[in-house]
């Protein structure tokens, strides 16, 4: 296993505080960290400390202190998405970052541009707008940047959030990932952090590692840190969640045969070719040696080939096997990019003598010209070593020591002959032959002695190298027997550790008092331990008779031994698996039987049958373990070919299994002519969906519990680095302030699904419980005061709180002394008044209310894409009501339940009653109408 880089920290390594996460990170700020002059914007201070300084790792991190009520993001909507949005809005929350040192004037190809803080795409530099997502970054708050190499928040009641890590995939120049997430660990455990929630959506080589990583080792990449599953969307859980990753790492390569087959067969051509390649030319596959890349049994068959005896046999196996791989096969280019740039930079720095005097020369040409074109009379330009030549010559060859350099020609040497060289690249002492005459120095060394020349005529034998050959255990300087001895040793200790896991170092002290005295012997069973099995056995009895007996094999119980390296300190930590009464049994190792087969022709190629080649003439066998047999196949592997075949085995095994998608027209073949087979994989694809769609994780640092126990070394005294004077001393007290016991409403993300009216806020009416510190002899109005500071100075509502009195204590007077041994550690519950329940600071979630009832089985926000019907105003996924991602939500939308209701009351509804005759109101009195007269017409003459 490769050394792990070193974690850039503080330079105080025995820095810690014992008292609550709102006290040590106000001691932190105050004391190991330098303010800024002026603030980055409103209500945020900068604070900047320097991480391993001195060293190539050396780092600024930034915390900026955010002030909540000048803060224009009052809301957290990672809290809202991980199910604390009850929690109130606190007064101040710290954002730990380091800001990306990224530069694109490295990289030929972003030459003119720069780096869009929001979406991280490459824009010109005198744009202001991303082309990609159509933002200003200049505009946005440095706390919303996504270039930043690590971001974490935490509130000042010690619940945070991991934004993100951005490691050299992402652009880190000097910090990996695992460099980056251990920092965030180590300033979790120094401020003691409640609890820390996380959204996984990381990728790596284009694809996503929170499929990737379950599949390989069981969990996702944080839960190698202690992040276990926090809240799933579309109705996961953790129980669906460790099922899915069980099903896809279990599922057998042979079934992954049988169903390609009947989908459609392959191509065994290709994989003969490439056996037959002989691993110098592996990817040389088919008659025009092109890559066929598509093919996942070829990638299955290939790998196969190059592990031996130790070839994947499941889905897990083979997913893990090339992220090692590819892994050893990236460390090693990266090894030999910078041997070649040392090369370079040496041959650089022995010619710059020749380049400095050729640009001199070159200077005093181009001054003699431009002088020579002047009319007046042209000026005398001498160089640096003109000048000393000159002073040499004057000085009768002696210049000014330390001021002119020397004139002297350098030593001119025979050119030699080049030598060959072996393949480990050094040369054969049989290969080296004697230089001609012409080309030996005139002067003539004295002859060597008789003896001495005789001993060098004789032909020295040349030592060959012994080839590694993946498929075969190694070679020891130890016998079998003391292997065996040592490795019992090991078990023992760790069998007695009851399943707790040791470091590497008390592992092997312990297995030095059991009588193993060989160090370096411990260090090679240690190294190799951890892939043998265990075997536990009962303890015979103490008498002669009945041990001679042999064990039934019912009293034998199998185990395994795991490893694991220590997040905080960086050590090799292992553990036996507990397994019930291993304190009474007696646990040995099985060690692997030395075969013996035929002799194997010399330079065989990786892989072939058992993986065994000639180590010398004599016809000694070499075999490798499984991290030689790896380190010898990544030699004949690249980068891209590598990072091809994980991309071929995660889009057609892992993403949506290829066998068990839709395929309209094309039946799996049956075995019976019209019979249908059935697919082995079927479900595959379901599994793949549950562990994309869990993202939330979350890890415990710090409980309540572990708070109210802790307690600072005898050694450490009280009131240094800046911890309150009752740290020691004092004692711990668990309160819970209630502060409002009248409303009854919903929860704030509308969980009563029943009422379809607003209702009052209310219900979660208890902020998380805090650690209150204490005098020694504390009185109950000590423990009101302390509270009402504790509660008034975190969060925005409780300015003006104030406790009337301790559920328990309702008839102790003020004055009254509290009996410290009984409310030690006790868990209290205060009433009080004061709060401001109709503040926007009220919840974290914000107060809007909305009820989420979705046919997954959702009943909250998990910040997944929903729309609600215009209807009853039910919240929904779009992807579960049949409305993809990449479409836009319709205006108007009615959910499948609403059509169906107004369906059935339409459908029994009474029949309308027919329509009433008009009736015509009662006749009334009426004017008669105006008389119509004529009038008369003149009578005209005629």
């Amino acid at each position: 296993m490769d050394e792990p880089e070193p974690i850039p920290w503080l330079s105080k390594d025995k820095l810690a505080y014992y008292g609550p996460f709102r006290d040590n990170v106000r001691a932190f700020v105050k004391n190991e960290t330098e303010p800024d002059d002026y603030y980055v914007e409103g209500g945020v201070l900068g604070h900047t400390v320097t991480l391993a300084k001195g060293t190539k790792y050396e780092t600024n991190l930034r915390v900026y202190e955010e002030t909540m009520l000048e803060s224009t993001r009052v809301h957290c909507d990672c809290c809202r998405c991980i199910g604390w949005h009850h929690h109130p809005v606190t007064r101040k929350q710290y954002h730990f970052i380091i800001h990306t040192d990224f530069r694109t004037d490295l990289k030929p190809e972003l030459k003119g541009k720069r780096i869009c803080q929001i979406c991280t795409a490459a824009m010109p530099i005198k744009e202001k707008k991303c082309i990609s997502c159509g933002e200003k970054d200049c505009d946005t708050s440095i706390l919303d940047y996504q270039t930043h190499l690590m971001h974490g928040t935490l509130h000042a009641n010690g619940c945070g959030h991991l934004k993100r890590i951005n490691g050299r995939e992402a652009g880190s120049r000097v910090l990996s990932g695992q460099q980056l997430i251990q920092i965030w660990e180590k300033i979790c455990h120094l401020l003691r952090a409640r609890e820390v929630s996380v959204e996984d959506v990381s990728q790596k080589y284009g694809v996503e590692f929170r499929l990737l990583n379950p599949v390989a080792c069981g969990k996702t990449w944080y839960g190698t840190f202690g992040y276990q599953f926090g809240k799933g969307s579309f109705g996961n859980t953790g129980a669906t969640h460790r099922k899915a990753a069980e099903r896809l790492r279990g599922f057998t390569l042979e079934n992954v045969r049988a169903d390609f087959k009947a989908m459609g067969g392959t191509n065994p051509g290709a994989v003969s070719a490439w056996v037959g390649a002989g691993g110098a030319n592996a990817y040389a596959i088919g008659a025009a040696g092109s890559l066929v890349t598509g093919n996942v049994l070829e990638v299955i068959s290939r790998y196969e080939k190059i592990m031996g005896k130790y070839a994947p046999k499941t889905l897990g196996d083979l997913v893990s096997l090339l992220l090692r791989l590819q892994r050893i096969v990236r460390k090693k280019e990266k090894a030999r990019r910078d041997k070649e740039m040392a090369a370079q930079r040496k041959a650089n720095k022995s010619v710059g003598g020749i380049r400095i005097k050729e640009e001199g020369l070159a200077r005093e040409a181009a001054a003699k010209r431009k002088a020579a074109s002047s009319i007046f009379e042209p000026l005398k330009f001498e160089t640096k070593l003109s000048k000393a030549s000159k002073m040499s010559k004057t000085n009768g060859g002696t210049g000014t020591p330390g001021k002119v350099m020397s004139s002297a020609k350098p030593r001119a040497l025979p050119p030699r002959p080049l030598r060959p060289r072996g393949a480990d690249g050094l040369v054969p002492a049989s290969d080296v032959k004697d230089e001609p005459e012409e080309a030996k120095p005139a002067k003539k060394e004295p002859p060597p002695p008789k003896k001495k020349k005789e001993k060098e005529k004789e032909p020295k034998k040349k030592k060959e190298k012994k080839e590694l050959v993946p498929g075969a255990p190694v070679v020891s300087r130890w016998s079998d027997a003391r292997i065996e001895i040592a490795s019992n040793a090991c078990v023992e200790v760790l069998r007695e550790a009851g399943g707790k896991w040791l470091p590497r170092q008390e592992v092997r002290g312990l297995a030095r008092a059991k009588g193993v005295g060989d160090t370096g012997l411990l260090d090679h069973v240690l190294k190799s331990i951890s892939e043998r099995k265990v075997v536990l056995r009962k303890r015979p009895p103490a008498n002669a008779k009945a041990a001679t007996k042999p064990v039934p094999k019912g009293q034998t119980i199998r185990a395994h031994i795991r490893r694991r390296q220590n997040a905080s300190s960086g050590q090799l930590e292992y553990q036996l698996e507990s397994v019930p009464g291993m304190s009474k049994m007696q646990a040995s190792i099985i060690l692997p039987p030395s075969k013996k087969g035929p002799k194997p022709t010399p330079g065989a190629a990786p892989g072939g049958g058992k993986g065994a080649v000639v180590a010398n003439g004599k016809g000694k066998v070499v075999h490798l373990t499984e991290a030689a047999t790896m380190d010898a196949a990544a030699d004949i592997l690249t980068k891209e070919k590598i990072s091809n075949d994980v991309k071929v085995v995660y889009k057609n095994l892992l993403e949506s299994y290829k066998p068990a998608r839709a395929r309209p027209g094309r039946p799996l073949k049956g075995t019976a002519p019209g019979e249908p087979k059935k697919c082995h994989g079927s479900d595959l694809i379901h599994a793949a969906r549950v562990l994309l769609d869990t993202k939330q994780f979350v890890k415990t640092y710090c409980s309540t519990s572990d708070m109210l126990a802790l307690r600072p070394p005898a050694s450490a005294t009280a009131g240094k680095s800046g911890r309150p004077p009752m740290v020691s001393k004092g004692v711990r007290v668990m309160v819970t302030a209630v502060i409002d016991s009248r409303n009854k409403g919903p929860k704030v993300s509308g969980l009563s699904i029943k009422e379809k009216k607003k209702l009052k806020y209310g219900i979660e009416t208890k902020p998380p419980p805090e650690v209150i510190l204490l005098p020694p002899e504390p009185m109950l109005c000590d423990l009101k005061n302390a509270v009402n500071k504790v509660f008034s100075d975190l969060y925005v509502v409780l300015a003006k709180y104030r406790v009337r009195h301790v559920i328990g204590f309702e008839s102790t007077q003020e004055k009254a002394r509290l009996n410290a041994k009984k409310i030690a550690g006790a868990s209290l519950e205060v009433l009080g008044d004061g709060a401001d329940l109709e503040s926007d600071f009220r919840y974290q979630g914000g107060l809007d209310q909305w009820i989420v009832r979705c046919v997954c089985g959702t009943c909250d926000d998990d910040g997944e894409r929903m729309i609600a019907c215009d209807v009853c105003e039910v919240w929904m996924h779009t992807r579960c009501v049949g409305i993809s991602d990449s479409e836009n939500t319709p205006r108007r939308w009615t959910c499948k339940e609403c059509i169906e209701d107004e369906a059935e009351a339409a459908k029994n509804a009474p029949p309308p009653p027919p329509p009433h005759p008009r009736e015509r109101p009662p006749p009334t009195k009426r004017r008669p109408p105006p008389e119509r007269i004529m009038k008369r017409r003149k009578a005209t003459k005629m």
